[in-house]
């Protein structure tokens, strides 16, 4: 469970469920699906990712990829210096919020509730907060996935 999780761990649940120290792969999609991730993710999703993916279906352009997971850990470290709480504040403003600070605000709060929060998978787990949200970065490709429109749509043509 410590150490880097490999670039792949996103694509599969087994995977998924090693890194983060879950037992099954049934036990990381319900852990996907619980209080401690699953509203954190949805406001990403729904300020950001399903707007993104709206305009790129209209202007029948592909949706970029998002931001490199170094990059959010950079604007979090910024946002939060000198005391500023741009993601920790009971109060985020997010009326000039970029891309960027989308997905930061969505990782500081999987870190904290997932660190702190009763149900958390690592509460109680001594590992660096690097580690942890490596961990939190893959669960939120791997959701990001499963919403893709393609993906939905194959599933549709599937059921």
């Amino acid at each position: 469970m410590h150490g880097p999780a490999p670039t792949d761990t996103s694509s599969s649940l087994a995977r998924m469920a090693r890194y983060l120290g879950l037992q099954t792969p049934q036990a990381v999609t319900n852990w996907l699906r619980s209080p401690a991730f699953l509203p954190y993710f949805q406001e990403l999703y729904d300020a950001y990712i399903k707007l993104s993916q709206d305009l790129a279906a209209a202007s029948s352009n592909q949706r970029k990829q998002g931001p490199q997971l170094s990059a959010v850990q950079n604007a979090i470290a910024n946002g939060e210096k000198y005391g500023d709480q741009k993601y920790s504040s009971y109060y985020v403003d997010k009326s000039e919020f970029a891309e960027i600070d989308h997905y930061a605000l969505c990782l500081f709060r999987l870190c904290r509730a997932n660190t702190d929060g009763r149900d958390g998978v690592f509460r109680n787990k001594s590992m660096t907060k690097a580690e942890k949200e490596v961990r939190y970065w893959c669960a939120m490709l791997h959701a990001t996935y499963d919403r893709a429109t393609s993906r939905q749509q194959r599933q549709r043509k599937q059921s």
